[in-house]
């Protein structure tokens, strides 16, 4: 009213629709009904951004960085007024981006932040498509794996005593396995690849997933 009517920009939706439960997670059906009642005319829904959201116990945000694989390069770490911290991999406009946080004490919440491009590359283009996340194979976009210290120690059987041998058991507890498995690739020929084996956390997020109900 104060400046007129104005032009709708394209790509800019005339309404936006939030909807939160409290009881339970809400499903298609819920979401199918909200809009008949809301929109009489005729309307269409499109996904922007979509959050697979895991909450792990047993944890911690600094286990799970050092233990994870992933092919982004990006990791910021960020820390409230509280002193709470978010633990960022991938950049902002990546496809796809990982949130690791500390919900409450005793809860590590690890979330898949699936935006548009991912989103379509799987077919998923309104939420009655959400259904299509049960086919998502998250271990592509990150997997959370462990080496054992027997397997790491039959690894470096060959390798002449020194410091790079006290490095790589030291480094099991204190930085990230992944560029452990790529430094011993690189600089000593040896892949241990094939001995890593899924974490506990990471076999609770394939439970999780395969119960993935929309």
């Amino acid at each position: 009213m104060r400046y007129g009517r104005l032009r709708p920009w394209r790509r800019i939706p005339p309404s936006q629709l939030v909807l939160r439960s409290v009881a339970r997670p809400l499903d298609a059906e819920q979401i199918k009904s909200t809009l008949a009642g809301l929109f009489v005319t005729r309307h269409r829904t499109a996904l922007a951004q979509v959050e697979m959201t895991f909450d792990t116990f047993g944890t911690s945000i600094r286990l799970l960085e050092r233990s994870i694989f992933t092919r982004a390069r990006r990791f910021r770490s960020f820390r409230d007024d509280l002193g709470n911290e978010t633990l960022y991999i991938g950049g902002p406009r990546s496809a796809c981006q990982l949130r690791i946080y500390q919900k409450t004490r005793q809860i590590v919440r690890v979330e898949f932040i699936l935006r548009r491009q991912l989103l379509r590359n799987q077919g998923i283009r309104t939420y009655q498509d959400l259904s299509l996340l049960r086919g998502l194979d998250i271990r592509r976009i990150a997997r959370f794996l462990e080496l054992g210290r027997p397997e790491l120690q039959h690894a470096l059987r060959f390798i002449e005593p020194g410091w790079q041998k006290t490095v790589s058991f030291d480094w099991l507890d204190r930085r990230p396995l992944q560029l452990l498995v790529q430094s011993l690739r690189r600089d000593e020929h040896i892949d241990v690849e094939p001995m890593l084996r899924d974490s506990q956390i990471q076999l609770t997020l394939d439970r999780m997933r395969s119960k993935f109900i929309w």
